[in-house]
C-alpha cells in the first residue's frame, strides 16, 4: 500500500514543475535566437550557467522527510517552485524571460 501512495506521489510531482515542455525562454530586449546562430550559443552557455545555479541551490536546500506521504509531498512541490525561481532568476539576470508556448 506504502508503494502505490509513492507512485501516486512521484507522478503528482512530476506534473507540478512550471517550466512545462512547450514553454521557453525569450530575449527581453526581443533579439531572435535562430538555430544555429551566434545567439543560440550565448543563449545555450547562459542556460547550462543557469542550471549550475540552480544544481549549486539545490544542494544547498535540506531534505526534510516528516514520515507523512502528504507532507513530503507538499515540501517536494515547494522545492520544485523554489527551483523554478533560480532557474527564472538566473535567466532574468541574462536577459531572458520565461514564455508559455502560446506566448512566443
Amino acid at each position: 500500500m506504502r508503494l502505490i501512495a509513492l507512485f501516486a506521489a512521484a507522478a503528482i510531482i512530476s506534473g507540478c514543475n512550471s517550466l512545462a515542455p512547450g514553454s521557453g525562454f525569450a530575449r527581453t530586449d526581443g533579439t531572435y535566437i535562430a538555430p544555429g546562430s551566434p545567439e543560440e550559443a550565448k543563449f545555450i552557455a547562459d542556460r547550462q550557467v543557469c542550471r549550475g545555479e540552480l544544481a549549486k541551490a539545490q544542494m544547498s536546500a535540506p531534505t526534510i522527510s516528516s514520515g507523512s506521504i502528504t507532507e513530503d509531498v507538499a515540501n517536494d512541490i515547494q522545492r520544485d517552485r523554489q527551483s523554478d525561481q533560480v532557474m527564472l532568476g538566473c535567466m532574468a539576470d541574462k536577459g531572458y524571460r520565461f514564455v508559455s508556448g502560446n506566448q512566443s
